[in-house]
């Protein structure tokens, strides 16, 4: 026998999100504001988001004739596949959010988000072996956990040129360093 259940009615099912866990999240958050993020979209597990790229063009010049070679661009896609839930709960029992000095339900949900963004943080932080570096392909660029170098003035430099020459604006730059990086690096 068929059941009408909650998997029918979902689009009729009112969603609540609770602000400050959403803003405690956002505030504390250091690598994840600085990313694509569609998760506005996603409604459930297993979901896939399929998020367009544009071609990078070459250009070239006219030959005196007037001819020109077109090219040949696709536009491909990154493919976002939504296979990790994250939860921070706990349970409340009516007795001790009576007896508490402070109201527990509402002073808990900064440090939810809190944990929710360390997270998604870490979660970001772990996908550096696949980023692109300097067009030399997955995980490899300035350095990577395959070839590391050491992050001095002339690395740092050297990463901001390679970024300048693919005309990344400046306001779209972010630097996130380990504190292995900035400390033993960056500032000796």
């Amino acid at each position: 026998m068929a059941s009408f259940g909650d998997t029918q009615a979902n689009v009729v099912i009112p969603e609540h999100w609770d602000t400050e866990v959403l803003q405690a999240r956002m505030a504390t958050a250091v690598i994840m504001p600085r990313v694509l993020n569609k998760s506005s979209i996603v409604s459930d597990s297993g979901d896939i988001i399929h998020i367009p790229i544009k071609p990078r063009f070459a250009g070239g010049t006219v030959g005196s004739d007037g001819a020109f070679t077109a090219e040949a661009q696709t536009i491909t896609e990154v493919q976002v596949n939504v296979n990790t839930w994250r939860y921070v709960a706990i349970e409340i029992p009516d007795k001790t959010s009576k007896q508490s000095l402070i109201t527990l339900e509402t002073e808990m949900p900064s440090q939810f988000g809190a944990r929710l963004a360390e997270f998604s943080d870490t979660d970001l932080a772990n996908q550096f072996g696949n980023l692109n570096g300097a067009g030399k392909g997955a995980g490899v660029g300035l350095g990577s956990g395959q070839a590391p170098v050491t992050f001095l003035e002339d690395t740092a430099l050297a990463a901001v040129l390679n970024l300048r020459r693919r005309n990344v604006p400046l306001e779209d730059l972010s630097w996130l360093l380990s504190p292995e990086c900035f400390y033993l690096g960056w500032l000796t």
